[in-house]
């Protein structure tokens, strides 16, 4: 008669981790570096400061309002937003 072979358990992970190392702290740090080394989202612009490339979602009514006030005082809606954001960050900080 064959003897049976035993299955195999899983080794328990240790629960101890150093400090910022917890997968929280590498998702917050591959978020903030843009995700991957390759990073293609990035566009360089002679003479001036490199934009990154992402995609924001806004509700109609907002769009509708910034595209109305881009019409009467021009502007772009990437520089119009950047400039909103940086001042809303730097408010709070």
């Amino acid at each position: 008669m064959a003897k049976k072979k035993k299955a195999k358990t899983a080794k328990p992970r240790s629960t101890i981790r150093r400090p910022g190392t917890t997968a929280a702290a590498g998702a917050v740090a591959q978020f903030v570096s843009g995700g991957r080394a390759n990073d293609r989202s990035v566009v360089p612009r002679k003479g001036k400061p490199d934009r990154r490339i992402t995609t924001v979602y806004f509700p109609p009514d907002l769009i509708t309002r910034l595209k109305i006030y881009l019409a009467i005082n021009g502007g772009t809606i990437s520089n119009t937003v950047t400039a909103a954001l940086t001042e809303y960050l730097n408010a709070r900080e």
